[in-house]
């Protein structure tokens, strides 16, 4: 039960990282940035959710 939250928890995380990674290297390209800061935000909101999820179960 932990582990689940703490595993979502940690692979939101790398999510965020890699997102705000890819973003800061297609920085020069407006619409690659732009879609790649949306996936981040919708990264970062899932990345609240998943341990309520976890929890309802």
């Amino acid at each position: 039960m932990r582990q689940l939250i703490i595993g979502s928890f940690t692979l939101s995380l790398s999510t965020l990282a890699w997102g705000s990674l890819s973003a800061a290297l297609a920085a020069d390209t407006q619409v690659i940035d732009s879609m790649l800061t949306a996936k981040v935000f919708a990264a970062a909101i899932m990345s609240l959710f998943l341990p309520l999820n976890a929890l309802t179960y």
